[in-house]
């Protein structure tokens, strides 16, 4: 009731005012987007990786060049080597997954404002016509005629369309962190019971190789978000390992002038783990879906926040996000209350 409460009296201040007291900053804002919608064109998969509608990601991209100064992956590497400072109000704009709206919908907005973005690119996914298991878990739930579903230990009902998409979300939730091995086993049980869905592949791919190094050339930075996106928490050393190592081997195969070193955690699942090893290949910042405020000297680079973008989000959540003020309180009472996996937008 008291994060209600201040985060209320917050959001019924002006923007602006929050904006003067961040003061001399040296502030990093980071933002993540998954899929964007553009209105008349097919989508496919888990509506809930959509993180606005190309207008609304045009208004939030202006109002980021507008009132704080874009920054490039490049920059934020040099911050984090001490041999540059970042500008005052310095916001970072990163995508997860590769999906290939970034490359149709994104990035003629990015371009139009001139601002420098970050793709994290799980590798195995690229060049081949692999879905996510969230897209193709949505589109059978979705499109099943089956009353009802029974998985492990969970049923769910299936005779309404907001029945059936409730069934997806909560699958979704309970399933990402799974081991792979667990998570394979209990889709294939799903799609036993409902079938396999028709799924309009186009309208939910990832980039192919090509279009990822063509945007690296255009000035898109690439990261890695392993090879095959696994909830790292639920696998063992030696696969967590494996799973850093192949694609780091894969970035540097396919982008070897746009890989940077930078490491988004699949899900937003922090593993400490992952920390030497990303040392080892050379990464210098990996980060979470966490909210917070990274000031870089004070927080650990390998946990940097990320604000989540969603599609369903109130319009003046982006600009209250990217204030110092409330993101540090969303931190704290984040810290109060500690969630055991972070969640998408």
């Amino acid at each position: 009731m008291l994060r209600r409460a201040v985060e209320n009296l917050l959001g019924r201040m002006p923007v602006y005012l929050l904006r003067v007291a961040d003061g001399r900053d040296g502030v990093l804002r980071v933002v993540v987007y998954h899929r964007l919608l553009a209105p008349g064109q097919p989508f496919a998969g888990d509506p809930h990786l959509l993180s606005a509608t190309v207008a609304e990601f045009d208004r939030q991209i202006a109002y980021m060049r507008r009132h704080y100064t874009p920054v490039s992956a490049a920059q934020v590497v040099a911050a984090l080597g001490k041999e540059a400072s970042l500008p005052r109000g310095a916001v970072l704009v990163t995508f997860d997954d590769a999906y290939r709206d970034v490359l149709t919908h994104a990035w003629p907005v990015l371009q139009r404002y001139r601002v420098p973005a970050l793709l994290f690119v799980p590798t195995a996914f690229p060049g081949t016509d692999r879905l996510f298991w969230w897209d193709e878990v949505y589109e059978a739930l979705r499109q099943t005629d089956r009353p009802q579903v029974r998985v492990t230990n969970h049923a769910f009902a299936l005779d309404t369309p907001a029945a059936r998409h409730r069934a997806a979300r909560a699958l979704i939730r309970l399933w990402r962190p799974l081991a792979p091995a667990a998570l394979e086993d209990r889709r294939q049980a799903l799609l036993e019971q409902v079938g396999h869905p028709r799924i309009d592949r186009a309208a939910c791919a990832v980039l192919s190789w090509a279009e990822v190094a063509a945007l690296a050339t255009a000035g898109v930075a690439i990261g890695l978000h392993t090879r095959t996106h696994p909830a790292l928490p639920a696998v063992d050393p030696a696969t967590l390992e494996a799973e850093l190592e192949t694609g780091d081997v894969d970035l540097r195969a396919h982008v070897p002038s746009g890989r940077v070193p930078c490491f988004a955690f699949p899900y937003g699942f922090v593993d400490d783990r992952a920390k030497p090893v990303l040392r080892r290949l050379g990464y210098v910042a990996a980060f979470t879906t966490l909210a917070g405020v990274n000031r870089l000297g004070r927080r650990d680079p390998y946990r940097l926040c990320r604000h989540a973008v969603g599609i369903d989000h109130p319009r003046g959540r982006l600009p209250l996000n990217l204030t110092a003020a409330y993101a540090g309180l969303r931190e704290r009472t984040q810290t109060l209350r500690p969630r055991t996996r972070p969640t998408l937008p």
